[in-house]
C-alpha cells in the first residue's frame, strides 16, 4: 500500500472510531428525567436612583443608581439615564443588594402554616429506608407553598430545596427560583448543578433507633455509607465496561438500572 493510501485509510479509520465513540450512551445518572422549562419573565427597564448599593464584591456605593434591562443589571453608577418607557424608583434611604441564594431550604416540602395537621402532609424526607438516594425532592415540592412568595419578598432569588436529614442518604435536591408557577419544572434552573443530601450522626441515629433497625449508632452510619459507596463504585465500573463495548461496536446489554446507585 502506498503512503498516500495508508494515510487515507488511517484517517478513515480514525473518523469511524470517533463516530463510534460518540455513539456511546451517556451514563444514566447524568440524564435529567425532569428537565427545566423555566423561562425568564419579561420586565420593563428599571432605574433605581440614589440608593446605598452593596455590590456583593465588598464595595459599598452611596447614592448610586442601578439600571436593569430585561430583568438583568446592566449598569451601576451615578446619573444613569433611563431609556424611554422605563420605570424609575426613588432609592434614597434604601438599600440595594444582590439577591440572596439560599443553599439549604425545605420550602415547598413543609406546608405553611405548619400546623399539627399539616405536619402529616409534609414530604421532607422518605423514612422507609435509611438509604433513600433513589428519591428526588422535586417530585414532592408544592409550587403553591406561600414560603416561595415570602422568600422572594425578602430578597431570596434562588434556593436549593433539600430533602430532610433522617435517612443517611436522603436523595437529590433541586435548585429553583421562588416565582409563581404551576409546576416545579417552571421554577427549576436550567442545567443547575445537582445536589445530594447526606446526613451524619444524630438525625439518622435517632430516627432508626426508634425503628429498631440500622443505623442506630454512629458506627452504623459509617457502615451504611461505606456499603453504599462500594456498591456504587461497582455499578459505575459495570456501566464503564458496557459503554466501552458499545464505543467499540460490540453488542452488549446495559447493566440493570438502580436509581439509588445512579445517585
Amino acid at each position: 500500500m502506498s503512503l498516500g493510501r495508508a494515510i487515507i485509510a488511517l484517517v478513515a479509520l480514525t473518523a469511524a472510531a470517533a463516530t463510534t465513540a460518540a455513539a456511546a450512551p451517556q451514563p444514566p445518572w447524568l440524564v435529567d428525567p425532569f428537565p427545566s422549562v423555566y423561562r425568564a419573565p419579561t420586565a420593563p427597564d428599571l432605574l433605581i436612583r440614589g440608593a446605598t448599593v452593596l455590590d456583593g464584591a465588598g464595595h459599598r456605593l452611596e447614592g448610586a443608581d442601578v439600571l436593569t434591562h430585561a430583568g438583568k443589571i446592566v449598569a451601576v453608577g451615578s446619573r444613569l439615564r433611563l431609556p424611554p418607557g422605563g420605570r424609575e424608583v426613588d432609592g434614597r434611604g434604601r438599600w440595594v443588594t444582590p439577591g440572596v441564594i439560599d443553599i439549604h431550604t425545605h420550602d415547598g416540602v413543609y406546608v405553611l402554616p405548619l400546623t399539627d395537621i399539616d405536619r402529616d402532609s409534609g414530604d421532607v424526607a422518605e423514612l422507609s429506608d435509611p438509604n433513600a438516594a433513589d428519591t428526588r425532592v422535586e417530585n414532592a415540592v408544592n409550587p403553591q407553598d406561600v414560603a416561595f412568595s415570602r422568600a422572594l419578598e425578602h430578597g431570596v432569588t434562588t434556593l436549593q430545596i433539600l430533602p430532610g436529614s433522617s435517612p443517611i442518604f436522603s436523595g437529590r435536591s433541586v435548585v429553583v427560583h421562588p416565582i409563581r408557577a404551576n409546576t416545579v419544572a417552571e421554577m427549576k434552573l436550567p442545567n443547575a448543578p445537582q445536589g445530594f443530601k447526606m446526613a451524619c450522626g444524630e438525625n439518622p441515629k435517632e430516627q432508626d433507633a426508634g425503628r429498631s433497625r440500622a443505623p442506630s449508632t454512629r458506627m452504623g452510619n459509617v457502615a451504611g455509607y461505606r456499603a453504599a459507596w462500594i456498591n456504587a463504585a461497582d455499578y459505575e465500573r459495570r456501566w464503564d465496561e458496557y459503554r466501552a463495548k458499545v464505543a467499540q461496536g460490540v453488542k452488549a446489554d446495559p447493566p440493570k438500572r438502580d436509581l439509588a446507585l445512579d445517585t
